[in-house]
């Protein structure tokens, strides 16, 4: 792997401290330069005796590239002290191990052989050639500019062990296996590209960690590169703000979380995501769950194997995901792309414990024979929470699926599956909860919803039934049955209202002993003719057998308005009265049509000059259908036309009657003769 040139390294203060010492020293000492041999003769294994150096001048110094071929000791001791060198070789140095102090060099190279690092290392460049395995270990700390790693033929091997840290800004490795295995043993980079075949393993708690915030890791073409997250003890983790592993042509970047711990969450500490172009692969010795929140970007697949469990809290937003034999998915999040589910595969949505409903979303989904879907269920009529409840944007293929129910609380229809695209195939159900008969229920598909519903639902549509007219009126409203369960329904006999406002009038409906098969439909015609005004409610009785969900009516609801009272006639005309008379009385007539008595408040006269109520019988109360008069009389005060208006003023608002009359006075005709 390649320093990516966009992405610049922050190397610690420490490091930089090092290595700038390190290089001055080595300027200062260039010109006294020697290669000195590890002999190990003096056999006290302390780095710092002359005795255990051949060549040069004893102990290498800054100048002095010190080799390792086939060492005699096991322990080479730098006594607490720091050894700076230039560089340093190491040959077949199998068991070899060097401790209790630092190594500065400016190149660390194991050509073969299995060495380790006890004690500190800083170097410019750090390097395992073909079939060599250095190990890091009791909390040593490594730092170099640049990781190599070339295992060809075989494989080199980097293990990073008890707490240990190897920082590097850069890595280039081919054919290489890394382990970070024990509590906090890290390897921590920046960037960079596996050239070639490399897996990394993080095991009882290894991490693999950022210099900074963020880093991005890339297989190149033809490479395989895996990332193993745990497969002993405590699981490993992948700790950076933000990691993205991608893959060229022909490559394979995957995740590979193979653990046995139950509870494994795959994220950053900061709860960022893990971008990965290439695929991830969750695989277990036991039933184990791995916990995926946040949100994902998987471009590749994610496969589900061996017995493990995947619960799926947050979103894999470009990932297909393949549940294998024996595995499951589970929780409540989304996955963007197809989700394909094996043989004696499980899609469980909800908490894995079954304590929480959950809705698990896919782009698309697809069943083979004995593929399962377990499902909990609690409240009958309602879509999702708190039921469990599975959503497919795109198209899905059910056939061969076996439905099981883990938990079922209470009769009616429940929603399973909920498809946005085409739905092909059908599902079978295979187990419900003890103490229910699997005869007693059935899964039936209706275009994109799959529901579980029992034997038959009579399914009332509109519920209630409502209608409105004027009283001593009527209007007429349809009902539709509808079997929306997967058994036959036979209706004996279908009850008339209990209110006489309203009746049957017909419909496609039989009286009585009538079936009505899954789906079929017939209606019920009901009349409305309110007597009175006001709102009324009422119920219809079905009786049906077998009739899981209980007894069956249809809800009908009136709402009649009152008519209005009347005061007639329209007008009354007195015509020509002579100024200073009283006219014959005329009537008007105040009606209640409505079955509601009118409150009558008051009986006036707008002007009140020369037209008078001269009586009526109106009380204050009319009672439904009943009427009373007013009578009224005109009292001409001058010649020339009158007008006046009668208003009754009542609890349905004020009524009038216009009043017109013409004032004529005495007229002395003379013809010059009077006396």
């Amino acid at each position: 792997m390649h320093l990516n040139p966009t992405a610049a390294p922050q190397r610690p203060l420490r490091f930089v401290r090092q290595v700038a010492l390190l290089l001055v020293v080595a300027m200062a000492s260039s010109a006294e330069a020697a290669t000195v041999t590890w002999t190990g003769a003096a056999g006290n294994g302390l780095w710092f005796d002359a005795g255990n150096w051949s060549g040069g001048s004893g102990v290498p110094g800054a100048g002095d590239d010190a080799v390792f071929v086939s060492p005699a000791a096991a322990t080479v001791s730098l006594g607490g002290a720091t050894a700076s060198i230039s560089s340093l070789s190491l040959t077949t140095a199998n068991g070899l191990s060097f401790g209790n102090g630092t190594l500065m060099a400016g190149s660390f190279t194991l050509n073969s052989g299995t060495s380790t690092l006890n004690a500190h290392l800083t170097a410019t460049a750090l390097s395992i050639g073909s079939d060599a395995h250095l190990r890091v270990d009791s909390g040593a700390q490594v730092t170099a500019n640049t990781l190599t790693a070339l295992g060809l033929p075989s494989q080199a091997r980097l293990s990073v062990l008890g707490g240990s840290l190897v920082s590097v800004p850069s890595l280039d490795l081919a054919n290489v296996r890394i382990d970070a295995d024990g509590s906090n043993s890290r390897l921590r980079f920046t960037s960079g590209q596996a050239q070639a075949a490399t897996d990394l393993y993080l095991t009882n708690g290894g991490v693999l960690g950022c210099i900074g915030a963020s880093a991005t890791l890339n297989a190149l073409a033809g490479a395989l590169a895996t990332i193993h997250v745990g497969n002993l003890g405590q699981p490993g983790r992948l700790d950076c703000a933000s990691l993205t592993f991608n893959k060229g042509v022909n490559a394979v970047a995957r995740v590979d979380l193979n653990h046995n711990q139950n509870g494994y969450r795959l994220e950053r500490p900061s709860g960022a995501s893990l971008g990965l172009n290439g695929s991830m692969q969750l695989t277990a010795s036991n039933a184990v769950r791995s916990v995926l929140p946040g949100t994902h970007g998987f471009s590749g697949s994610t496969t589900v194997s061996n017995g493990a469990q995947l619960d799926l809290v947050g979103e894999l937003t470009a990932s297909a995901v393949s549940i294998a034999s024996n595995s499951v998915l589970l929780g409540s999040g989304r996955v963007h792309g197809a989700v394909s589910v094996a043989a004696n595969a499980a899609i469980r949505p909800g908490a894995h414990d079954s304590s929480q409903p959950g809705t698990l979303r896919f782009g698309s989904l697809g069943l083979v024979d004995l593929s399962a879907l377990v499902f909990d269920l609690a409240e009958p009529g309602t879509v999702g929470s708190p039921n469990d409840l599975l959503i497919v944007d795109g198209n899905a293929s059910v056939s061969g699926g076996r439905v099981h129910i883990a938990t079922l609380n209470g009769v009616g229809r429940y929603r399973l599956l909920q498809i946005g695209g085409t739905t092909t195939g059908s599902l079978t159900l295979d187990s419900v909860p003890a103490g229910q008969s699997l005869s007693d229920w059935q899964v039936l598909r209706t275009g994109g919803q799959i529901d579980l519903v029992p034997p038959g639902i009579l399914q009332v549509d509109p519920e209630p039934l409502s209608l409105a007219t004027a009283e001593q009126s009527q209007v007429q409203g349809t009902v539709t049955l509808r079997n929306a369960g997967g058994g036959d329904i036979h209706v004996s006999q279908i009850f008339p209202p209990i209110h006489g406002d309203f009746s049957r009038q017909g419909g496609t409906c039989a009286n009585s002993n009538f079936d009505l098969v899954p789906d079929a439909t017939c209606t019920l015609v009901y009349r409305f003719s309110p007597s009175q005004p006001g709102l009324l409610a009422t119920t219809a009785a079905i009786g049906t057998f077998p009739q899981a969900a209980g007894d069956t009516v249809v809800s009908l609801q009136g709402s009649a308005s009152r008519l209005p009272p009347q005061l007639g006639p329209a007008a009354l005309d007195f015509g020509i009265q002579t100024v200073g008379s009283t006219s014959a009385a005329q009537q008007a007539n105040l009606s209640n049509p409505s079955a509601a008595s009118l409150a009558v408040s008051a009986l006036l006269l707008t002007v009140g000059q020369e037209f008078a109520i001269s009586s009526h019988d109106c009380p204050g109360s009319l009672a439904g259908g009943g009427a009373c008069q007013i009578s009224v009389v005109f009292q001409p005060l001058a010649n020339g036309a009158a007008v006046d208006q009668l208003q009754v003023t009542t609890d349905q608002g004020v009524l009038a009657v216009p009043l017109q009359g013409t004032g004529l006075g005495n007229q002395i005709f003379g013809n010059g003769f009077e006396n």
